[in-house]
């Protein structure tokens, strides 16, 4: 068989290896959406928390006292950090060998330190603010909520980045014939 833009002829065993069945097909196309389901999770989760926080009360048989605490802003900053983190991992491509000068090759180490940076100090920000704004005030459970949230949002983002990195990484034999493919000798 001929490529309509090349004088390469391949061979029907590599042509054979293009065509996938049905179940190898999805397993190429969905790898994407565990990290993603994961990401959309965390972030909800947390957003609910906002959303139930804004509009807390008492019961209304209760003495109309006001919430004894909210999601602010500060609530916010460990999910920040840990998005920024996500955004400067995924960003760099972590398939390519060849970055080019070794100047490059730094700055591509130099902002995976950072990604992991922001990644590492969103759990740390979330553990410490669910110890010291909700834990030590002894809360009722309703307003610590919003810290256990706070947590579990961050740790599945990280989850995310993880399984996302993995994903990408992981060579399937049709990649390998793919990238083997330039370099042979076809008749």
């Amino acid at each position: 068989m001929k490529h309509s833009h090349s004088n390469i002829q391949t061979s029907p065993d590599l042509e054979a290896c293009r065509t996938h069945s049905p179940l190898e097909r999805a397993s190429l196309d969905y790898w994407h959406l565990p990290p993603g389901a994961l990401f959309a999770l965390a972030n909800w989760t947390f957003l609910d928390a906002a959303i139930l926080s804004a509009h807390a009360h008492p019961p209304y048989d209760d003495p109309q006292i006001p919430p004894p605490v909210h999601v602010q802003f500060v609530d916010w900053v460990p999910g920040i950090c840990s998005l920024l983190g996500m955004l400067i991992i995924n960003l760099i491509d972590i398939r390519g060998d060849d970055y080019g000068d070794s100047t490059a090759v730094w700055r591509a180490h130099h902002f995976l330190f950072i990604g992991f940076a922001f990644m590492a100090g969103g759990p740390a920000g979330s553990v410490s603010l669910l110890v010291l704004k909700y834990a030590m005030m002894d809360y009722p459970e309703q307003y610590t909520y919003y810290g256990y949230v706070n947590v579990s949002q961050n740790v599945a983002l990280m989850l995310s980045v993880v399984v996302l990195w993995i994903a990408q990484s992981a060579h399937t034999e049709y990649d390998y014939i793919l990238t083997l493919q330039p370099q042979m000798q076809l008749h």
